[in-house]
Order: structure tokens, then C-alpha cells, then sequence
């Protein structure tokens, strides 16, 4: 046996074992989501079958017996159906590729497609006769007289495949354009030398032409994905910001001298008062900070704490103006820090202290068959819900905020219903299916 169609066979094996690596290698380590990424898999597992099976006919076809006729029949069979498959899957590999930068409609897929189709039944109809291939008495393989057909067949559609991506130059770049042409051309080079010197393994110049793309499409795909890993990191780090901003907003500066202010007259008419009041608002100060380093649920007992030092704290500068009444009937659940509080700090500041004989604040908890339900209502003035005034924007958006949370968190919502005259009332839902118990 020539020692050249020795290592023709080697080769492939080898070729078809590097290539599974890459496949195996691509698969464990990222995730294909793209049409175009799929579809690279699959050429590298159709390009593996085809080395592994072309492989031993460089051994078996220069070894010529007659007892090996049909296994070389059947492996030129598959070889030559998974040539087809291998064109119509590099077709939608074009079109899928062309898709990420311009449009570009499906019919050059379906032309192709219906040719690769014709050109495998046609191997098939054709392998088990001699018009194709041909054995003579000693085994050895003959080219029948449709062979060249078959290669003129070929032929065209490496043309076509050539020539598909080059008309889309300008929406790809030339770089991009040539890259996806290579394809075609590499193997539209091996053809004529297979035609001549009938040696040349065209199929390595197949898997030359994979790699080459594949090299070049992988390195953008792991550029890809460090860009999706960017923006992701970049949408946290906006949302944890923004968490931070909706936080720090419930400090009002505002809020804060009037508690100071209130403190220091206590401090002369009555110091135990006094003491009490800086004891709340160190509560309520703390209760602020830990939840800028809070990104998970809480217990609602932590925020109805804060609440209360909270309402403490109000209490003492409005007094009989500002009634408040607890109906607390569980605490058993838990919800996104900070999502009470600034729903009854806007009722205070927004609703009750607004109204010249101020008024009563409401807050109940109740356990509903599927949900959690906290009940905020104040008798204020009320608002008209579908007009934001321009002083309470950030108010408005911190509400919105706490809304998101609530959804993102654990699936909850908040509906706020008002009107101007009779009062606020916001309803917080909890589900059950997304709230783990706390403790009272």
C-alpha cells in the first residue's frame, strides 16, 4: 500500500478527532443561543462523521478486494450524503450570519436547500449502480460516466456558496465577506487537483475552511459574551445605584432638622421625652443604613420597626394631629427592605400633614389563602393619581421603585388608590408561593 494514502486516512483521524474537541470543548463551556452558533455546531459534527468515514476508504479503496465492495460503496454513500447535508447547512450558516447585519430574505436558503436535497437522492438513487461508481473484478473503485456530473453538480454549489456572501460585501465588510466566501473557495481549489491527481483529500480542505471560520466566529462570540457580561454588570451596578438613591431619599435632610429641632426643645421641657426621641432616631438611622447593605427580603417585623420609630418620631412633633392606628394580625412573612416606609412617609408628609386638623394613619396586616396583605390608609387630602406634581417627583419615583422591587423580589404588588379630599390607600400583596416565613 502507497504510504501517502496511509497518512491521507491518518490525517482525517486526526482531523475528525480535533474537530470533536472543538465540539465538545464549545458545548461544555458556553451557551449557544444564536442561529448561526447552532448551526456551527452542527457543521462540526457533520464535518467529524464525514472525516470518520472517509477516512478508511483512503484504506480500503487502494487495497482493492472484492469482499470489501460494499462496505466502500456504503461509506462512499454517507460520505457523499453528508457532503450534501454539511452545503445545506453552511447555506443557512450564510443567511443566518447575513441576518445580524442587513436584512436578507430566506430564498437563496430554499434554492439551496432543494438542490442539496436533489444532489442527495441522486447519490443515493445512483450509488448501487455503475452509471456512478463501479468495482471491478479485483475490488477496485472506478469512476462511472456520471461521475463528473456529480462533481459538475458539486461544482455549482461551492460556486454558489462562494459567490452568496461577496454580494453582501458592503453590509459585512470585505474581511467578514472573504472570511464567509472561504468556505467555498478552499474546497473549490481541491476539486480540480482531486479531478487530476485523484490523491488530494478534499475533505481536509473541508475541515481547513471550518476551522478557519470557526477560529474567527468563536473569538467574537467570546467577545460577545464579554459584552453581555458587561451590561449585565452595568444593569446591577445602575440598579443597585438606584436602590441606593430610593434608600438615601427616605433621609429626608428635611425630616432630619425637624427631628433635631423637636429634640432640643425636649431636651429643656422634658428630658425623658427627649431621651426616648434619640433613642428612636438612632433606630430609625440604623434601620436606613443596614438597609443600604440589605439586597435581600427581610422580615417584616425589621420593617415594621422602622416604621414605628418612624411614626415615634412624627408623633412628637405633630402630636394630636396625627393619630395612628396598628392593626398588626402577622408578621410572619417577609418582603424587600424599605418597601413600608416610604409608603408612610408619603402618607404623612404628603396626605395627613397637609390637611390643617391632620389627620388619622391606618396600618393593617393580614394573612389572606394566598397572600400577605399590608393595608396603608391615611384620611389626608388625597391626590388625583393620574397627575404628579412637580414637587412630589421623587416621591413618585421612589413609589415606583418600591414597586419594582416588590415584583422583582418576590412577586408582590402595590396598588394605591386616592382622591383629592378623601384620603390615600395603599395595598401591598405578598405571595405566599414567594415569602418565607420570619419570625414576630
Amino acid at each position: 500500500m502507497n504510504s501517502i494514502y496511509v497518512t491521507f486516512g491518518a490525517l482525517e483521524i486526526c482531523a475528525a478527532v480535533f474537530m470533536c474537541v472543538l465540539l465538545i470543548g464549545s458545548v461544555i463551556g458556553r451557551q449557544y443561543r444564536e442561529t448561526r452558533d447552532r448551526l456551527m455546531l452542527a457543521m462540526m459534527l457533520v464535518n467529524s462523521l464525514l472525516l470518520l468515514c472517509d477516512a478508511p476508504i483512503w484504506y480500503l479503496h487502494y487495497q482493492p478486494s472484492p469482499e470489501y465492495v460494499n462496505l466502500l460503496k456504503y461509506l462512499s454513500l454517507i460520505v457523499d450524503v453528508l457532503s450534501f447535508v454539511a452545503a445545506a447547512l453552511y447555506a443557512c450558516f450564510l443567511t443566518a450570519c447575513i441576518a445580524l447585519q442587513t436584512a436578507v430574505t430566506k430564498r437563496y436558503t430554499h434554492l439551496m436547500l432543494v438542490l442539496c436535497i436533489l444532489g442527495a437522492a441522486a447519490c443515493v438513487a445512483c450509488m448501487f449502480s455503475d452509471v456512478y461508481l463501479w468495482f471491478d473484478e479485483a475490488g477496485a473503485m472506478q469512476y462511472g460516466v456520471l461521475y463528473p456530473y456529480f462533481v459538475l453538480y458539486s461544482f455549482v454549489l461551492l460556486v454558489l456558496e462562494t459567490v452568496y456572501p461577496l454580494c453582501f460585501a458592503k453590509s459585512l465588510g470585505i474581511g467578514r465577506a472573504v472570511l464567509l466566501a472561504s468556505f467555498g473557495l478552499i474546497v473549490l481549489l481541491a476539486v480540480p487537483l482531486q479531478m487530476e491527481m485523484e490523491t488530494v483529500p478534499i475533505l481536509m480542505a473541508f475541515t481547513l475552511a471550518l476551522a478557519l471560520i470557526y477560529a474567527v466566529t468563536h473569538g467574537e462570540m467570546g467577545m460577545r459574551v464579554a459584552r453581555q457580561k458587561e451590561q449585565l454588570l452595568k444593569a446591577q451596578l445602575e440598579a443597585e445605584q438606584a436602590r441606593v438613591s430610593v434608600m438615601l431619599s427616605q433621609i429626608q435632610p428635611h425630616f432630619m432638622f425637624n427631628v433635631l429641632n423637636t429634640i432640643y426643645h425636649l431636651c429643656e421641657m422634658d428630658a425623658g421625652r427627649a431621651q426616648q426621641a434619640v433613642g428612636n432616631f438612632s433606630e430609625y438611622l440604623r434601620g436606613n443604613i443596614n438597609a443600604l447593605r440589605c439586597s435581600e427580603s427581610v422580615p417584616f417585623v425589621v420593617e415594621l420597626n422602622n416604621v414605628r420609630n418612624y411614626l415615634d418620631l412624627e408623633k412628637l412633633r405633630f402630636e394630636e394631629e396625627l393619630n395612628i392606628v396598628y392593626d398588626i394580625r402577622t408578621t410572619a412573612f417577609m418582603l424587600p427592605m424599605l418597601t413600608l416606609q416610604p409608603i408612610v412617609e408619603n402618607a404623612v408628609r404628603h396626605g395627613i400633614c397637609k390637611k390643617p386638623d391632620g389627620g388619622t394613619l391606618a396600618i393593617g396586616v393580614r394573612e389572606l389563602d394566598e397572600a400577605f396583605e399590608i393595608r396603608v390608609t391615611d384620611d389626608g387630602v388625597g391626590f388625583d393619581p393620574d397627575a404628579v406634581p412637580e414637587d412630589d417627583r421623587r416621591e413618585h419615583i421612589g413609589i415606583s421603585a418600591t414597586r419594582l422591587r416588590l415584583r422583582e423580589m418576590c412577586g408582590g404588588t402595590l396598588a394605591i388608590a386616592s382622591r383629592p379630599g378623601a384620603g390615600t390607600q395603599a395595598v401591598i400583596h405578598i405571595p405566599k408561593s414567594h415569602s418565607k416565613e420570619g419570625h414576630a
